[in-house]
């Protein structure tokens, strides 16, 4: 269980995860993720962030919640419905370096597409939602990490904030509760995890009173800049930390 100096800095930083994901609805794991590697196994720090996500998944899809799309919201689901099994088995029993980079690529891509505002028609194609919902939770169960490829779908959608805030959490509170449910029927949670969650959850709950004065001053324009910022930071964490481990 976290205790001591390790404890401090978590709760900031779960406090500095739950403050963005509130805000512009994905990036929790980027910014919880890191920190917490530093102090817990990379199993229980995907499965801690996931149950955590989707705490403050729930309070933001309530909030924004006459703005959800659900012909897209349930097509994320269904991908990720999916995938969540294949995931949870890989965190379970391999070291996904090579799906790392990939992924890393693909988020750094779609973020130059993001910035450049190129139009891809095939982004709002119904089988493009199943695939994103599919590799996001993939990302997720694996590595803890994978907000930023829905983050740019729903950029590509030219979706209202409230209507990504709302639909983007939606999907992530369905998928993050089946996560959970699988992690469970593997035997992956410990007591533990849950003394952690209980003890970061009060941060959680500050970072999403935080967010609220943001959100209603937050533009359509400062919305989709700061997501894409979000979405780099994400490619260049994933592929940085795995090069490292390659090279040295």
């Amino acid at each position: 269980m976290l205790g001591g100096t390790d404890l401090v800095i978590s709760l900031l930083v779960v406090f500095m995860g739950s403050l963005v994901y509130s805000t512009v609805s994905f990036g929790m794991g980027l910014v919880i993720v890191p920190f917490l590697l530093l102090f817990v196994l990379p199993i229980e720090a995907v499965i801690i962030v996931d149950v955590l996500i989707a705490i403050v998944a729930i309070c933001v899809a309530f909030e924004a919640r006459k703005e959800i799309v659900l012909n897209k919201t349930y097509v994320l689901i269904i991908g990720a419905a999916v995938a969540i099994p294949i995931g949870a088995y890989a965190l379970d029993v391999t070291d996904p370096t090579v799906l790392k980079l990939v992924i890393g690529g693909a988020i750094i891509m779609l973020g130059i597409i993001s910035l450049l505002g190129i139009n891809v028609p095939l982004a709002k194609n119904r089988i493009t939602g199943l695939a994103i919902g599919f590799v996001t939770y993939l990302c997720i169960t694996a590595l803890g990490i994978g907000g930023p490829l829905s983050a740019w779908y729903a950029i590509a959608q030219k979706w209202s904030v409230n209507q990504t805030r709302g639909t983007l959490s939606a999907y992530f509170t369905v998928a993050n509760l089946l996560a959970l449910f699988c992690y469970i029927s593997l035997g992956m949670v410990t007591s533990d995890m849950w003394l952690n969650v209980l003890i970061l959850s009060p941060a959680t709950v500050a970072g999403i009173l935080a967010s609220r004065p943001l959100v209603k001053r937050l533009k359509l324009s400062t919305f989709r800049y700061v997501s894409i910022t979000i979405i780099f930071l994400g490619g260049f964490t994933l592929l940085s930390r795995e090069l490292y481990k390659l090279l040295f």
